[in-house]
């Protein structure tokens, strides 16, 4: 069990062959009809599309893994519709799958002398960046707020999906500003 969620503990390959085995069911597509698959991960190392569909059998369609940070699925997303637009495949696979560890996110980008400073704080740099956005451009904490309320809302649609806790307004008394 994870401890937090009263899950079974589970390894990247077997969330991704779960959520690709339910956007099948949620389609009414079977996999034979698949011709094409494109997917990836930030953190679960190379080949990961390849090891999830491989646990369904997926064998002898075209398999594309990428990695495009926080934009993956969406760049396979794009690949997929691209590949069946150009009549490549008259139907494709997106996916995305992560298995997120605690604490802070580590940033694969940033180099050994920064990591070594202390540097590599993601949170840090979304914040400033957030920050450089709210100056330039007006945006409050409001603004950013009812962004966050309304995919959580969004997100409340998805049975599965992990959000334990609803976030509602005024959210200020746990959220630090940028």
């Amino acid at each position: 069990m994870d401890g937090k969620k009263g899950r079974l503990l589970k390894e990247y390959y077997e969330l991704g062959e779960e959520a690709v085995l339910g956007a099948l069911k949620d389609s009414g597509f079977e996999f034979k009809e698949i011709q094409a698959a494109f997917g990836g991960s930030v953190y679960s190392g190379a080949a990961v599309t390849h090891n999830c569909l491989k646990r369904i059998g997926a064998y002898g369609i075209p398999i594309v893994n990428t990695e495009a940070a926080c934009g993956t699925s969406a760049g396979n997303l794009r690949l997929a519709y691209q590949a069946v637009a150009a009549g490549f495949c008259d139907v494709a696979l997106a996916m995305g799958v992560e298995k997120m560890g605690s604490g802070l996110l580590e940033n694969p980008t940033v180099p050994l002398w920064a990591k070594k400073l202390g540097i590599d704080n993601v949170p840090a740099e979304a914040s400033t960046l957030i920050n450089r956005e709210m100056h330039d451009y007006g945006f409050t904490l409001e603004d950013i707020a009812s962004v966050v309320l309304q995919d959580r809302r969004n997100a409340d649609e998805i049975p599965r999906l992990s959000f334990t806790r609803k976030v509602y307004l005024p959210w200020k008394r746990w959220c630090m500003p940028p």
